[in-house]
């Protein structure tokens, strides 16, 4: 806690005004008394002030009728008065007395976190994540923000921020859903940062934060009341969930209820034999707890196996299905179906062993349940305490129930998924008796202001609401309990202190009950885990979605039938779907088949696949996520491979058009065309300026190919040839140099037949052409 203090280190009073709901400051309060601050963890802090309308001199106290306070003009419901290094209080009432002599109001204010329930949030039935950075708008606190934008998320434990939870539709104003549904839901509270308007995560599971400020009648405290609820003490707790989800397989008791004796575990209630006998007990019962679950570790393992074998049993009576499917059909076209009989033989046998296996499966299972219940009923109470303990015991023995709705199993989980919400009910049953096993103390204390004196600079650097404090009960005994609340009268200078070995002011059983009337619950129903990613578990949280997909759907392998014409099977290799042809009867050929990585279409009984999305492998090898299909039908794509056979399209943007086999090649930037082997079909011609054709490349059959240009053609560099006994049809012919293949060197003649039929005859010497018509 700050507080400044003056050159003579005098406390100062902190500095307040009046401001508008956008933090924006209308006028200090420049004249007010009995000023009381009462700030609360885990619940609305409050503040009382009278505030004068005419300026009153501190020091000789003399009213100045004509100076009216500019401050008091401002004041209204729902504005706001700030406090120096504390925050925002809401005026939630406001009464204008007069003593005859300078009129003032009597203001009462709550923290301004409660403007957060001038808005409600409505969501829809469903699983949300508390918040997602990425994707703030489908997670619950980002649609918290988008409706609050002048409140910001300051720490979140990952604990928190990762966790996913059911909700039921919801509707009603945001504070309280804060401070109800989602501190229950979480597991966490929120605590508001009343100055900055920030909202920070405290996970319940935390250890929770001790300071160095101890309190004893020598150093601060004058009056010291202590209030114990001793009425509703539970020291044997009967657990449960949801869909009679169980402890009695994960407690070492065996039973569905656990006990702690320790608040009566003393000579001033229970005989020393007992209190012995105790002890021996627990410590028998923690002893034996690696090797519950180590045993626990095996039997799941075991189940797993039988689950897996049901699984395959399942997929062999599946594929059975289908080859007597086919049988029926062929028998039915009267064809021969000695080969699928053959199958259905093979199938048959398969099956046997599968059961064979299943059974022997099972036989381990109920050896390992032996071993389980041996163990567990030799830990269990009566088993390990004489007639006259057990007896003495019974007296110390007060039972409650207590029912987790939130945590659920669902028929199609695994065994090892039920085995992990086994462990985080048996947990939170746990933590439950934990709090209910002794009385609810909370000491309230009356204290020298140590926070408005110099010298206890260290314990007010420390003071801090939601951690622990030390008090002195008496001479011999010292508690350790978390600074609930405290309040400080700035006329009177006086200090009172609430701790309490609870985390919230009247708070019992029924934790995150109403704080303030206008925060009252609506009508609202939360369902928290639903899934089975909501649960806190042994080794910690299951925080995303992956724990459901490798776990329900995989457990679900059975067949399931939709409807009387659509047949969807899923089972180890996938998610099947074909359909019946309600004329015949038969199934066609068109199915779909749905596996971890892809989702394929065929309209054979997958001979082949049509359309293929997911993990695919291009013909080069490479493997990439896309879509494979005999046509798309799309506005835009934008993939950075695209393979086709055959391609339509108004506009094309692309760097490099390349054929599969990778054997042509165009450049869309450069022009480049690379073609490495292939035909060419077609003409090529190029218009003059005039859109003339002005020369063309074009087959012309048994006359080969054609180059016509109306301006001749021009070769250019190193000329060029023309393969032996190949004709070549040239119009007009103006060289420099003519060679002939065969001839360089040589002096002879060599005959030209015009494309007309008429022939010349070149004479060559020495290879050099010398006359063209000898």
């Amino acid at each position: 806690m700050q507080v400044n203090f003056d050159h003579f280190n005098r406390p100062e009073n902190p500095e307040l005004s009046i401001c508008n709901p956008n933090n924006t400051s209308l006028a200090s309060i420049v004249s007010y008394s009995n000023l009381d601050i009462k700030p609360t963890f885990n619940g609305l802090s409050e503040l009382s002030v009278n505030v004068y309308k005419y300026i009153r001199d501190k020091d000789i106290g003399i009213i100045d009728t004509s100076r009216a306070c500019e401050c008091y003009q401002y004041i209204a419901l729902h504005r706001y008065i700030h406090v120096e290094n504390l925050g925002y209080f809401i005026i939630t009432q406001s009464t204008e007395k007069n003593d005859g002599i300078n009129p003032y109001s009597d203001i009462k204010a709550s923290s301004c976190e409660l403007e957060l329930n001038n808005r409600k949030i409505k969501i829809d039935a469903g699983n949300y994540k508390f918040y997602d950075p990425q994707f703030p708008s489908m997670s619950i606190m980002g649609k918290v923000l988008a409706l609050c934008p002048t409140w910001s998320l300051g720490n979140i434990p990952q604990s928190v921020l990762n966790t996913y939870r059911s909700f039921d539709d919801t509707n009603q104003g945001i504070y309280t859903f804060l401070s109800n549904d989602i501190g229950k839901a979480f597991g966490c509270i929120c605590d508001f940062d009343i100055e900055n308007r920030v909202i920070n995560v405290i996970d319940l599971n935390s250890e929770i934060e001790s300071t160095d400020v101890f309190l004893t009648y020598n150093n601060v405290v004058k009056n010291l009341d202590i209030n114990q609820t001793a009425d509703n003490i539970i020291t044997a707790l009967t657990v449960s969930g949801s869909n009679d989800l169980s402890i009695s397989e994960v407690n070492p008791l065996g039973t569905n209820y656990i006990v702690d004796f320790s608040y009566y575990k003393n000579t001033d209630w229970m005989s020393q034999s007992l209190i012995d006998a105790i002890n021996t007990w627990e410590k028998k019962v923690s002893d034996n707890q690696a090797k519950l679950d180590s045993l626990l570790s095996v039997i799941k393992q075991h189940k797993t196996e039988f689950e897996n074998l049901n699984n395959s049993l399942a997929t062999l009576q599946s594929e059975l299905k289908i080859l007597e499917d086919e049988k029926s059909d062929l028998s039915s076209d009267g064809k021969d179906y000695s080969s699928v009989q053959a199958q259905i033989n093979i199938k048959n046998t398969e099956i046997s062993n599968k059961n064979n296996e299943i059974i022997s499966k099972q036989t381990e299972i109920n050896n390992d349940y032996s071993r389980l219940s041996n163990l567990q009923n030799s830990l269990k109470l009566e088993n390990n305490f004489t007639a006259n303990q057990y007896s003495e015991l019974s007296n110390f023995i007060f039972e409650n129930d207590y029912k987790n709705e939130y945590i659920e199993a669902d028929s199609n989980y695994t065994y090892a998924q039920k085995q992990e919400l086994q462990y985080a009910l048996y947990a939170d049953g746990l933590k439950k008796l934990k709090k209910i096993c002794q009385p609810v103390s909370s000491f309230e204390i009356d204290c020298n202001n140590f926070l408005l004196i110099p010298e206890f600079n260290v314990f007010r650097d420390q003071f801090e609401l939601g951690k622990i404090i030390h008090v002195e009960t008496s001479p011999d005994n010292r508690v350790d309990m978390m600074l609930l609340q405290y309040e400080i009268n700035y006329e009177n200078k006086e200090l009172k202190i609430k701790v309490s070995n609870q985390m919230k002011i009247h708070d019992r059983f029924t934790a995150y009950q109403e704080v303030y009337t206008k925060a009252a619950k609506a009508n609202n129903t939360i369902a928290e885990s639903k899934s089975t990613w909501d649960y806190a578990v042994k080794s910690g949280k299951i925080d995303d979605f992956e724990a459901f997909r490798t776990g329900a759907l995989n457990a679900t392998l059975n067949k399931v039938i939709s409807s009387t014409n659509e047949d969807i099977s899923i089972d180890n290799t996938g998610i099947h779907g074909r359909a019946k042809d309600p004329s015949t009867g038969k199934f066609e050929k068109e199915e779909m088949w749905l596996n971890k990585n892809n989702l394929l279409f065929s309209d054979d009984n997958f001979q082949t696949a049509k359309t293929a999305l997911g993990k695919i492998t291009l013909p080069n090898g490479k493997v990439v996520y896309g879509l494979v299909a005999d046509a798309i039908v799309a506005g835009t794509i934008d993939a950075g491979t695209i393979d086709v056979i055959h391609l339509v399209a108004d506009n094309i943007t692309t760097g490099t058009l390349q054929s599969a086999n990778g054997k042509y090649s165009l450049d869309m930037d450069t022009g480049e065309v690379n073609m490495k082997s292939g035909t060419f079909s077609g003409n090529i011609s190029w218009p003059d300026s005039n859109g003339i054709e002005a020369g063309s490349i074009k087959y012309g059959g048994q006359a080969g190919l054609i180059i016509s240009a109306g301006n001749g053609i021009t070769f250019e560099g190193a000329g060029v040839s023309f393969p032996y006994h190949t004709p070549v049809y040239i119009g007009y012919l103006d060289v420099s140099d003519l060679r002939t293949n065969g001839i360089e060197g040589k002096t002879t003649q060599v005959g030209i037949t015009r494309s007309d039929g008429s022939t010349r005859t070149l004479q060559f010497t020495n290879g050099i052409l010398t006359d063209n018509d000898v």
